[in-house]
């Protein structure tokens, strides 16, 4: 799948209302354009990464009404965020070029002072309740975002060490409800490769996921 992520900073004198109708008006795209097959919009509860060229990785927590979300790059920069899964590039393709996603960004300049967007092709579990994130556990919670980028050695093996990460994310010892991987397709102010967008029910489980010894390593820049 597709994972296409975009990210908002409201302006100071937008009122919390009219973002709200603007994240509801992304949010319903799902129901319009063929091409989603799932999307989620909330607010980004904390960054504490990502856009600094100091940075080897970056996490974020984005706390979703909707379904799940999103989150960001310089801590503090971004205030919302919408997540579709679309299920091939050409469909992304489609969804930018489609006349309600141009009305919609048209609000998003209106109401938001800076906006930008991560793509990656993620890799989730066959299943259509999977991949249409069907099911209550999936009406709302919080999802974490882990931008990585390489290190001295370039990022050999990356994508085996993220195929872990998103098994040790799912697993009893830290919750994670689905944990979708995979390489960068474009990811703008960063130089992140790779994406784990993990999906939890309650923000303690991000947590505990971070406290393991191979998620604390990332973050340490091991």
């Amino acid at each position: 799948v597709v994972e296409y992520l975009l990210l908002l900073q409201k302006k100071s004198e937008t009122e919390p209302a009219a973002m709200e109708i603007l994240l509801d008006s992304l949010w319903s795209l799902q129901y319009m354009v063929p091409s989603i097959m799932y999307s989620s919009a909330g607010t980004v509860t904390k960054c504490t990464v990502c856009g600094q060229d100091s940075q080897s990785s970056g996490e974020c927590t984005t706390d979703t009404g909707f379904g799940s979300s999103s989150h960001s790059q310089l801590a503090g920069r971004f205030t919302h965020a919408v997540h579709f899964r679309l299920s091939t590039r050409l469909a992304l393709e489609n969804l930018q070029k489609h006349p309600l996603m141009s009305q919609a960004q048209e609000q998003v300049n209106q109401l938001c002072s800076t906006s930008a967007h991560i793509v990656f092709e993620g890799m989730v579990a066959k299943r259509l309740e999977a991949l249409f994130r069907q099911g209550d556990e999936f009406a709302s919670g919080v999802e974490h975002i882990l931008l990585l980028q390489p290190g001295s050695n370039g990022g050999i093996g990356a994508d085996v060490f993220l195929e872990q990460l998103a098994a040790l994310a799912e697993s009893s010892v830290a919750g994670g409800i689905q944990a979708s991987h995979g390489a960068v397709i474009c990811c703008v102010h960063t130089a992140a490769t790779h994406v784990l967008m993990t999906r939890f029910a309650a923000a303690q489980q991000i947590q505990q996921f971070l406290r393991t010894p191979a998620c604390a390593a990332v973050l340490q820049q091991d």
